[in-house]
């Protein structure tokens, strides 16, 4: 009963932290959804989906006695140094294709292996946890236990990616506590004087990474869906208005669902003379969950502008400058 409470009190909160944030909400189209993907395999292939549903409470869809795809819900670490695999370390990633067979099953494709891997669900309970170390947004480290899926998939694993390190995790989310992704970074910070050393739960505040093509397409003009698909594994493929304008926004709405940027760019920051590399690293960009909802493709991007009365508001609170 306990438990149902603080996940009441937690929903009650955010709701009301949603409304001190955007008291008068005013969106503006910019745009609409592409693409939306799953990423059963974290760095795997793009499993393209029509509908996907965005939520901060990851549990509400993970239960090892129900398959169902989502996101991240396996990952390849090397056993050594215990750190999850992607592309930039392994581009053989994106062979790995995850198909449900039945409420308990799921097969493991490799382009590279003539079998294919057969899982059986139930017994992945029984394994052993570990915990693996991974990044976000290419700054913070993040944290996750996974289940260990076993020998016999290590050592198909290994021969498909041709390294003899590897192992393959099932992710079984822990309840995420309804905190925004910054409150949880100054929390953590407060306890450590150098941010090396924060480490987080990646699971605390789900982030997802939403790409424009608009952007993609002026940093290189040729560049296809696919290879967007292929270099940067986003959730969410959007149109914009202009390039690189989707950094400076910091709310965005699809459907139901609300994202906020979890680092927007100031808004005198021109991408347009930066180098050709450095547009390339920061395609990507990364948003919290903030509020859950469906997107679809073809649904409208909406941005948020603040009203009169929102800047009204703010110049309210500055300081008298004499």
């Amino acid at each position: 009963m306990s438990g149902f409470y603080n996940r009441f009190l937690d929903r009650y909160r955010r709701d009301i932290m949603l409304k001190v944030e955007l008291p008068n909400p005013n969106w503006i189209k910019n745009g609409h959804v592409l693409n939306t993907y799953k990423h059963p395999v974290m760095w795997g292939a793009s499993r393209y989906v029509q509908s996907n549903k965005y939520s901060r409470d990851v549990c509400e869809e993970s239960n090892l006695r129900k398959m169902k795809l989502r996101n991240s819900m396996f990952v390849v670490y090397d056993e050594d140094n215990m750190c999850v695999q992607n592309y930039t370390n392994n581009s053989e990633l994106s062979k790995l294709e995850v198909i449900p067979i039945d409420s308990n099953m799921v097969v493991i494709k490799c382009e590279s292996m003539p079998k294919d891997l057969l899982l059986d669900m139930r017994y992945l309970y029984f394994n052993v946890k570990v915990k693996c170390y991974t990044t976000l947004c290419n700054k913070f480290v993040t944290s996750e236990t996974v289940i260990d899926c076993g020998n016999n998939a290590a050592s198909w694993l290994c021969r498909g990616l041709n390294n003899g390190r590897l192992r393959l995790g099932f992710c079984f989310p822990e309840k995420n506590k309804e905190v925004t992704f910054w409150e949880n970074y100054k929390k953590l910070s407060e306890r450590y004087s150098d941010e090396r050393d924060i480490l987080m739960n990646r699971w605390e505040a789900p982030i997802i990474n939403i790409i424009s093509v608009k952007s993609a397409g002026s940093v290189k003009c040729d560049l296809d869906r696919a290879e967007i698909e292929k270099n940067f594994h986003p959730d969410i493929i959007i149109t914009s208005d202009k390039p690189f304008e989707e950094h400076k926004w910091k709310w965005m709405r699809i459907g139901k669902a609300v994202f906020r940027n979890i680092r927007p760019l100031p808004k005198n920051v021109d991408m347009n003379d930066m180098p050709v590399e450095m547009k390339w690293e920061m395609l990507p960009t990364y948003w919290e969950i903030f509020s859950p909802g469906n997107v679809e493709v073809n649904l409208n991007i909406l941005v948020h502008h603040p009203s009169k009365r929102d800047i009204d508001s703010m110049l309210e609170q500055l300081p008298n400058l004499k």
